[in-house]
C-alpha cells in the first residue's frame, strides 16, 4: 500500500483541494482508496468528499490535573506552584481550569496530602465516514482549546492504516496539517511518499523549505505541486529548480482557475465539478505521475 501524505509549509495554498481531487481520481481509476484528514485543528476534507458517519470514538492523548475537594486542605501550595496559572481560588478552596492546564505534574508533587492527581482526559475524536463516492474517510478533530495535536494526528493515521489494511486498500491519502510543527512531523512520519503543495510567494517558499527539512530527515521520496503558479512565474521557476536540486519532482503546475473557487463553494473536488478546467487537467497530470508509483 502506498501511503501518500499531502502537506504544505503554510495554510491556504490548496492542500485539501489537491487531496480531495487525487482521492477521487484514484477511486475512478478503480483503486481501493482510503482518505484521511489529519489536519486535526481544522479538518475540512469531509466538506468536499461528503458522506455518512459510520462510527466515532473519543481519544485521550494528554493529561490534566484534578483536585479532590474532600482531601484538599486548602494550603495553596498547588496554586503558588502552577506556572501556567491554571489553578484558581474558588469559595476558599482551589480548582483547576482545564483549558490552561498542561499536565506538568508540579501541583501533584507539591500537594502534601495527595489531593491533586494527574489523570488522562479525552480531548479529541476520530470519525469514520463512508464518502459519497463510496471509499472510507477518516477524520480527526482536536477539541477547542486542547493541546496534543501531534498525538491526535498519530491516532488518525493509525486508525486509517488499520482500516486500509482491513479493506485491502492500495492507496492511503492523508491530508496533513500545514506548517512544520509536531503535527506535521507526526503526519509525515512513516509515509511512503510525501506530496508538498505550495504557491509562488516568498513566504510559501520559505515555509516549503522548512517542511522539506522534515521530509529529508526521514528520507522519504517527495513530489511538489505548485498551485496558482502563473501568479508569479519567476518564483514558480525558482521553486522548481529548488525541488530538482533536492532530488524531488514537480508533479504539476496548477494555474489560477475560478472553477476551483466554485468547486469549494459547492462542496466538491474541482475534478468533479469541472473535469475539463485548467486546474483539473493539471491535477490529472499529477495523478498520472503518482499512478506510476502504484503500478510499480
Amino acid at each position: 500500500m502506498i501511503e501518500l501524505v499531502v502537506v504544505s509549509g503554510k495554510g491556504g495554498v490548496g492542500k485539501t483541494t489537491v487531496s480531495s481531487s487525487l482521492a477521487l481520481l484514484a477511486n475512478r481509476k478503480g483503486y481501493m482508496v482510503v482518505a484521511a484528514d489529519a489536519d486535526v485543528d481544522a479538518p475540512n476534507l469531509s466538506l468536499l468528499l461528503g458522506g455518512d458517519l459510520v462510527e466515532e470514538k473519543r481519544v485521550s492523548v494528554s493529561e490534566k490535573a484534578f483536585i479532590d475537594q474532600e482531601l484538599c486542605e486548602k494550603c495553596g501550595k498547588c496554586y503558588e506552584s502552577c506556572v501556567f496559572d491554571s489553578i484558581e481560588k474558588l469559595n476558599g478552596g482551589y480548582v483547576v481550569v482545564s483549558m490552561y492546564c498542561e499536565g506538568c505534574g508540579v501541583c501533584e508533587a507539591v500537594c502534601p496530602v495527595g489531593a491533586v492527581k494527574i489523570e488522562p482526559v479525552e480531548n479529541g475524536r476520530i470519525s469514520v465516514f463512508k464518502s459519497r463516492f463510496g471509499f472510507p474517510l477518516v477524520v480527526g478533530q482536536l477539541d477547542v482549546g486542547e493541546s496534543g495535536s501531534g498525538k491526535v494526528v498519530s491516532e488518525v493515521k493509525e486508525e486509517a492504516r488499520k482500516l486500509a489494511k482491513r479493506v485491502e486498500a492500495s492507496l492511503l491519502i492523508v491530508d496533513g496539517p500545514p506548517g512544520a510543527g509536531c503535527s506535521a512531523i507526526s503526519a509525515i512520519s512513516g509515509a511512503s511518499h510525501v506530496l508538498l503543495v505550495t504557491e509562488p510567494t516568498k513566504a510559501a517558499r520559505h515555509d516549503l523549505e522548512r517542511v522539506l527539512s522534515i521530509v529529508n530527515h526521514f528520507g522519504i521520496p517527495f513530489g511538489v505541486v505548485v498551485n496558482r503558479f502563473d501568479a508569479y512565474p519567476e518564483m514558480s521557476s525558482e521553486i522548481s529548480r529548488l525541488i530538482e536540486d533536492l532530488g524531488g519532482e514537480v508533479l504539476a503546475l496548477i494555474p489560477s482557475d475560478e472553477e476551483v473557487v466554485h468547486a469549494i463553494v459547492g462542496g466538491q473536488p474541482v475534478v468533479e465539478r469541472a473535469p475539463s478546467s485548467p486546474a483539473s487537467r493539471a491535477l490529472k497530470e499529477a495523478f498520472e505521475r503518482i499512478e506510476k508509483l502504484l503500478e510499480r
